[in-house]
């Protein structure tokens, strides 16, 4: 109760904050208003100046509004974690509407997905996967696809050509510093949009700004990351136990 009420007053003093500066704004500007009328009364009728003032008054109401709906449109980090099968990668295809949940609703900026096309739906979103798809099939099958050659002599010409290593290298997972790279511009392009992260490596989520813990499909927890770990017997903390992740940790991840 004591810590409701603490930031209960915090959220109160910094809205009346807020409130009388904005109104102070609003006064100017409605004296500006009536100086401007006096001045140029030879030029301006008695119903224009009245609209100018009626205008000027409700700007506290547009300026109040304006405030709230810039803070809504912050980023929204949230990072989705849970051990393999806990449905992570079912929750992004639902968003999708590619598997159509069997009960609830799904509402994004309170619009239930199931009333919206699939097209406006699938064109407002959008999904970096874990393994990007450029072409079909494999890589062996582009290079031959009539499987003239056999795996000897394509690694061969690949070695003539200077790609052996590279393509070698597709098989293993990206590396820490093109991961950093990736998490900086996602951090950097998209701050003005609600971003989903699914990850294998627990530091690109732990600066995010929720948690959400799966498991067997279900909600297991959601919360700032901090809060979440600092509980001993959550799922979240015995996660970051595993990888060797301490609490300190979490407040000192940059990937600026």
């Amino acid at each position: 109760m004591d810590r409701n009420q603490s930031c209960h007053l915090a959220s109160s003093v910094a809205n009346r904050w807020l409130g009388l500066r904005l109104e102070m704004i609003a006064n100017l500007l409605t004296l500006f208003t009536a100086i401007t009328a006096v001045f140029m009364r030879d030029r301006l009728t008695g119903g224009t100046v009245g609209l100018m003032i009626t205008f000027a008054l409700q700007i506290t109401h547009s300026l109040n509004m304006l405030v709230r709906v810039s803070s809504d449109v912050e980023t929204n980090i949230i990072g989705i974690i849970g051990r393999t099968g806990s449905g992570k990668s079912s929750l992004c295809l639902s968003l999708f509407r590619i598997i159509e949940p069997t009960n609830g609703t799904i509402f994004i900026d309170n619009v239930d997905i199931q009333l919206i096309g699939l097209h406006d739906l699938r064109s407002k979103i959008t999904i970096i996967p874990q393994d990007a798809v450029i072409f079909a099939g494999t890589i062996r099958f582009n290079i031959d696809p009539f499987s003239n050659y056999s795996d000897a002599e394509i690694w061969n010409v690949l070695e003539l050509v200077h790609l052996k290593e590279r393509i070698r290298m597709m098989e293993n997972a990206i590396d820490m510093e093109t991961d950093r790279l990736i998490q900086q511009t996602i951090r950097s392009r998209f701050k003005d949009s609600t971003v989903l992260t699914i990850a294998h490596r627990l530091h690109t989520i732990l600066d995010s700004t929720k948690i959400l813990v799966l498991s067997n499909g279900s909600l297991q927890e959601y919360d700032e990351p901090k809060r979440v770990a600092a509980d001993s017997n959550s799922a979240f903390a015995k996660i970051l136990s595993d990888a060797n992740i301490h609490l300190s940790d979490i407040g000192s991840i940059n990937l600026s």
